[in-house]
């Protein structure tokens, strides 16, 4: 743990600053920018008081705030994509194996008047229109399945990566100044 140093600030406050913080401009609660001077420049400054160990948040509310809206969205789409995957490995996409030959017989050893009784009634029963056969729909749906997996993935992988943006904001400054310190 480095030492912490008090660097003034114009409104009188004194803010505490690590000799890491070199060269980068940070904001006093006054709400001044206001520019830390070089390493050697900060190591001759009045040197903080220890308060007994009780040591600085190494978290910045942001920080927080990213990590956890990172985590939530890594597990809300991994939660789904599992659920995704379940659902898709109950789907028979086979081609069902149909003796046609055993159809054919059937069909040649009926006479007309009764082929023409057995189609009205299917009729009558169900209008004619265009059924897919069972394994074709199923298909279908598997696709739509690898679809929503597919962007349950990418988001999970977008929540992976918000999470790791948490660890490179840098908790206690605002930004980094170009500016050279003042020659003493």
């Amino acid at each position: 743990m480095s030492t912490k140093h008090l660097l003034p600030c114009r409104c009188g406050k004194k803010i505490e600053v690590d000799v890491r913080q070199a060269g980068q401009t940070i904001t006093c609660q006054c709400g001044a920018m206001v520019d830390v001077p070089t390493m050697r420049q900060v190591r001759q400054l009045e040197r903080a008081a220890t308060t007994g160990g009780k040591t600085a948040p190494r978290w910045s509310p942001l920080q927080g705030a990213v990590f956890a809206a990172g985590v939530l969205i890594a597990v809300i789409s991994l939660s789904v994509l599992v659920v995704l995957f379940v659902r898709r490995i109950g789907i028979d996409t086979g081609k069902p194996e149909v003796d046609l030959k055993v159809h054919a017989d059937w069909i040649h050893s009926q006479d007309v008047d009764t082929l023409w009784e057995e189609w009205m009634s299917d009729l009558a029963v169900q209008p004619l229109r265009r059924m897919d056969p069972e394994y074709l729909v199923n298909r279908r749906r598997v696709a739509r399945l690898d679809f929503y997996m597919l962007i349950a993935a990418g988001t999970a992988v977008f929540g992976t990566v918000v999470t790791a943006a948490a660890f490179l904001i840098a908790p206690g400054h605002k930004r980094r100044s170009m500016k050279k310190p003042p020659a003493t």
